[in-house]
């Protein structure tokens, strides 16, 4: 297993405690037993009964050397570019305007 990781965790509070352990022990025992695990957590309220998980792994035991990598071709894609529609116009900004920060434009409403 990876021998360091950074683990970040997204949950709602109505995510038991229970499945959050879980979790986290089902990474530590995935990782090396000598592993460096840096856990971090976000409370997400925007969405109920939540639960996301991010690991960023380094440092594997058997990692490959990069000699070992297959080089894959990149597909042609055979889509034709799609033009901007003509309906659409581009007017000039006032250069007196540009001076101005955005947030104050904004304030102005100019």
């Amino acid at each position: 297993g990876a021998r360091r990781l950074l683990v970040t965790l997204w949950v709602s509070e109505d995510v038991p405690f229970r499945d959050v352990e879980e979790t986290i022990s089902r990474i530590k025992e995935t990782a090396h037993e000598d592993a460096l695990i840096i856990f971090g957590a976000v409370l997400e309220n925007s969405k109920e009964n939540f639960m996301r998980v991010e690991v960023v792994a380094t440092d594997f035991e058997n990692a490959m050397s990069s000699t070992q990598f297959k080089v894959v071709k990149k597909p042609d894609f055979k889509e034709p570019v799609k033009k901007a529609s003509p309906d659409v116009t581009i007017e000039p900004v006032q250069p007196e305007i540009e001076d101005i920060p955005a947030y104050l434009r904004r304030k102005k409403k100019l």
